[in-house]
């Protein structure tokens, strides 16, 4: 997975992101995707996966997003607390 990392978020509700490779979890409060440069971490609300394709690293998501954390290792883990 070779893509260049690049992300826009638009008024908080829009999130286009490129080097995806992959949806490692997901669901209406948090997303986890492994991208080109290592993990993402999104939470937020009403989060809905619209787009996602791996050959191109393409990603679009929608809904209320009120984090976005990366990780420092591209082998890191993250843990949430429940």
């Amino acid at each position: 997975m070779d893509h260049k990392q690049e992300i826009t978020l638009t008024d908080r509700t829009t999130l286009r992101m490129s080097g995806v490779g992959e949806v490692l979890s997901f669901d209406e409060k948090y997303v986890l995707v492994g991208s080109s440069e290592g993990k993402i971490e999104i939470e937020g609300e009403d989060l809905k996966i619209l787009h996602m394709a791996a050959q191109d690293g393409n990603f679009l998501l929608t809904g209320r997003v009120d984090g976005i954390f990366f990780a420092k290792d591209k082998k890191a883990r993250f843990l949430k607390k429940g």
